[in-house]
């Protein structure tokens, strides 16, 4: 069996993590940025630099434009998925991987909702990469998950990878609406992806057959 590190194959020599060491210094202020602008996606770069605690003029300083800003948001996000994927390596089992990011995963909503808002930044080639090889990782979890027996094998791969992130983004939203309390929001994302949502032990038996 693959173990679950078989998810990093892409991020020792293309992945953005390499610029992990420049970009933490922002990474605070990047956070209270992604803040401000995920409750208020019209927010000012002065009201930004207020959440964030320092003058406009010093956020200009080290963002020239909001579009600067948003997409350095969007690859502090794509460096810090990272960072939780290589941490959470030393796992045995994909079951156990998937538990153990999955927290930290839930923390990042309002940086990949930031992505989210602006079309723009799902063209820059760096993001792109970064999302394209994120969804080459989610489809070796699936195709892990598979080689447990935790996952029916008739499930399509690509369709495990859209689900996770479907999942993951209306988690986002509901906690962001205060519909989830965030310490409920793991167990629930992995209930629905091994159990389903009906009652515990009936798992399966509202299973739609085509007559």
């Amino acid at each position: 069996m693959s173990r679950p590190d078989t998810l990093l194959s892409h991020m020792s020599h293309n992945g953005v993590g390499a610029n992990q060491d420049k970009a933490e210094p922002d990474r605070k202020l990047l956070e209270s940025a992604a803040t401000a602008l995920a409750q208020n996606p019209r927010a000012s770069m002065s009201a930004i630099a207020q959440a964030c605690g320092i003058g406009r003029a010093t956020l200009n300083r080290r963002f020239s434009s909001r579009q600067d800003l948003m997409r350095a948001i969007a690859m502090d996000a794509m460096n810090h998925l990272d960072e939780i994927t290589k941490e959470a390596s030393v796992e045995t089992s994909a079951q156990a991987f998937l538990r153990r990011i999955l927290p930290s995963l839930i923390s990042l909503g309002d940086r990949f909702r930031v992505l989210d808002q602006d079309p723009e930044l799902l063209e820059v080639s760096e993001i792109q990469q970064a999302l394209e090889r994120q969804r080459k990782e989610s489809i070796a979890l699936s195709r892990s998950l598979k080689e447990e027996n935790a996952l029916d094998h008739s499930v399509p791969d690509a369709f495990f990878a859209a689900a996770l992130d479907g999942l993951l983004f209306s988690t986002w939203t509901a906690i962001a609406d205060g519909h989830l309390a965030p310490n409920d929001a793991p167990n629930l994302i992995f209930r629905t992806l091994f159990t389903g949502l009906g009652p515990e032990g009936n798992s399966g038996k509202g299973t739609l057959t085509r007559k």
